[in-house]
């Protein structure tokens, strides 16, 4: 039997909690917010465009070792492997 599967494209959000941090403890909290994503790949990037951070878990708590202003990203994907990206950049 050939069959077409149609699903709804993951739409990507997420919410960083909190947004300024101090050393030595500076740990953020990172929530997926998305719609229709069951695979997560969260990304912080240093001003350089290094990856400092990772993570595949829907919520995550993130360690910065490092002083400055950071992006976050977080890639999602369906069920049948849709993706959307969601950035925060400063």
């Amino acid at each position: 039997v050939d069959y077409i599967t149609v699903d709804e494209p993951p739409i990507a959000n997420f919410s960083v909690n909190p947004k300024e941090v101090f050393l030595p403890d500076a740990k953020v909290d990172l929530v997926s917010l998305s719609f229709n994503a069951t695979r997560f790949q969260w990304l912080i990037r240093d001003k350089k465009g290094n990856i400092v951070w990772t993570d595949t878990n829907e919520v995550a708590k993130a360690q910065l070792l490092d002083t400055g202003y950071f992006d976050v990203t977080l890639i999602v994907k369906s069920k049948i492997g849709c993706a959307d990206t969601a950035s925060q950049l400063k």
